[in-house]
């Protein structure tokens, strides 16, 4: 079954389950690969991730309430740069695709957050223009059609919010997905068959 998320007028993302985690409950994604079957989520929402490093909060951080609890980390991370780079590998290998949730405190912050996730996107495309379940900085080579339009379809979504997406990112991409269409109209797996 195949999930869209969307809002009206947007371009939705394809999900293949209709299960995911709410951000920040199961860490980085590397944290819980024995424990927990990732493969059953549709997509892993990260924790949160700034610009620039926090600490966690401090003082009172969960307070009770009648219908469960509140809790305030105080948005821990590395920062936007060191967080990919500790993690890059470990999201390329997600057999689901990933939703960075990205928390700013003043637009211009977002912006150089969401430029930052065009670079790490443009680096985990493989030579074929597509993506996959692994990254290309991994040197798999991996790719497939249904994680490939999801991957553009976030690059679209930062292409709309004002966010510069190098062309021949989406040119790769789209050379890819002309190459994964058969004679008969269907589109087949990978570029690779299937």
């Amino acid at each position: 079954m195949t999930i869209a998320l969307t809002r009206p007028d947007k371009q939705p993302l394809l999900v293949e389950r209709p299960v995911m985690n709410a951000a920040g409950t199961l860490g980085w994604a590397e944290e819980l690969r024995q424990q927990f079957a990732l493969d059953t989520l549709g997509a892993l929402v990260t924790n949160p991730i700034t610009l620039a490093p926090r600490l966690p909060a401090g003082g009172t951080r969960i307070v009770p309430l009648e219908a469960g609890l509140l809790l305030h980390t105080g948005l821990p991370n590395a920062g936007a740069r060191r967080t990919v780079e500790q993690h890059e590998a470990a999201w390329g290998r997600l057999p689901v695709p990933l939703i960075a949730h990205v928390a700013a405190g003043a637009p211009d912050e977002l912006v150089r957050v969401l430029e930052k996730a065009v670079e790490f996107s443009g680096r985990a495309q493989t030579v074929d223009g597509g993506w996959g379940y692994v990254s290309a900085k991994d040197g798999n080579g991996f790719d497939e059609g249904s994680t490939t339009i999801t991957q553009v379809q976030g690059l679209r979504g930062c292409r709309n919010a004002g966010i510069p997406v190098p062309r021949e990112i989406i040119d790769r991409a789209i050379a890819y997905i002309h190459a994964c269409t058969l004679p008969d109209g269907g589109v087949q797996y990978s570029s690779k068959g299937g």
